[in-house]
């Protein structure tokens, strides 16, 4: 029964160790450095949104495969 007892013990110390790290890793990811250089972005389409989250440029492709650069004004129409 000790030896069951001391087992537990360790056991719950691990538990709780490996716990804080994972605590401790997720903490530094979520509140590191974002940088956003990149040497290749893929994508079929891209927008960006102002601060008030309206969309103001729009690119992608038409139906004929084309490329199309699209600008929004404050009304939010192109």
């Amino acid at each position: 029964m000790d030896q069951l007892e001391r087992r537990n013990r360790r056991l719950t110390a691990a538990l709780a160790l490996i716990g804080g790290v994972i605590c401790a890793v997720v903490t530094m990811a979520a509140t590191g450095e974002k940088r956003g250089d990149f040497d290749v972005v893929v994508a079929k389409k891209i927008y960006v949104k102002n601060n008030d989250d309206e969309l103001i440029v729009g690119i992608g492709a038409n139906n004929g495969g084309d490329g199309v650069v699209k600008t929004f004004g404050a009304n939010g129409k192109e």
